[in-house]
């Protein structure tokens, strides 16, 4: 029975995501040289959907579920998926410790005008004994005044209590538009 109840969870999230990524991808006026970020991902992506566990979907869904609650700025119950002494790696700057600084960051970056932030998971991996996992993915951002950047990152999450919260963020750089 719990093997079953396994399989409908995996079916479950794999549905949540297939739904989500196409609703974005039909919805979404963030591109990047004139494609979003769903198929900048999809074209990146080397391990399908349907291979990905349980855990890994749950991370994937995490990853979704902290941008739209960045979009509808509701950063008090997005940094409930971070760990109290969560560190975060933006290009170009130091890192920045502690779930609580990076809230503070964030809410000043967000009433900035003409500030952008989003993101889309390409894929995620969950270490054996499903303690800890990282997702891979793509970062569109734009500072006031400057040109949208695409980036590649990389968050890395620990199951704590038998929840996954985030970890370790760190960001790069792939270009900026043209």
């Amino acid at each position: 029975m719990k093997a079953h109840m396994k399989q409908i969870v995996v079916a479950v999230f794999a549905l949540m995501l297939s739904v989500s990524a196409y609703a974005k991808k039909e919805n979404s006026k963030e591109t990047f040289n004139g494609k979003t970020l769903v198929e900048l991902s999809d074209e990146r992506r080397t391990k399908p959907l349907a291979d990905h566990n349980g855990d890994e979907h749950l991370l994937l869904f995490l990853e979704r579920e902290i941008m739209r609650l960045f979009e509808e700025g509701n950063l008090d119950k997005a940094f409930t998926y971070l760990t109290e002494n969560a560190m975060v790696n933006p290009p170009g700057v130091e890192a920045i410790f502690g779930r609580e600084n990076q809230k503070m960051m964030f809410k000043e970056l967000l009433t900035m005008e003409g500030f952008e932030l989003s993101w889309e998971p390409i894929q995620a991996h969950v270490g054996e004994g499903a303690k800890m996992g990282y997702v891979y993915g793509l970062v569109r951002w734009k500072m006031p005044n400057e040109k949208v950047k695409l980036g590649k990152y990389i968050s890395i999450y620990v199951k704590k209590d038998g929840k996954w919260l985030n970890e370790v963020e760190m960001r790069n750089i792939i270009a900026e538009e043209k």
